[in-house]
């Protein structure tokens, strides 16, 4: 029910307030509505060249961003090469030097062997 007294108070002010703007309104109802189609126009010019200019910021945004992504990966793949080429040759050179060092152990090893018979 007072849902009810509520709606009926709303529409009420709702009646009065219009009532009111018609009996002060400066302009006729012919010349409020050529007004409004005045403005509606301009306001629908406005944001269609708004809405042109959104989509085209939104389109140069977008190209940029490609662009830069796109250098960004490249200098991402050449690090990631240089990086494997780094570590190939350091685990080259460190399998290189584990090798020399397990033949100098072995001819050490040979060494003292064939002394001590």
């Amino acid at each position: 029910m007072n849902k009810d007294k509520r709606l009926i108070t709303f529409l009420a002010g709702v009646g009065v307030g219009a009532a009111g703007g018609l009996l002060v309104a400066r302009y006729s109802g012919a010349d409020l509505r050529k007004g409004i189609q005045k403005h509606a126009g301009e306001v629908k010019d406005l944001l269609k060249t708004g809405a042109e200019e959104l989509v085209d910021r939104v389109q140069t945004a977008a190209e940029e961003g490609k662009d830069t992504l796109g250098s960004q990966l490249k200098k991402g793949k050449d690090a990631a090469r240089e990086f494997s080429d780094k570590t190939r040759d350091v685990i080259g050179t460190a399998a290189a030097d584990a090798t020399n060092a397990t033949e100098e152990i072995l001819d050490k090893s040979r060494s003292v062997a064939s002394k001590s018979t």
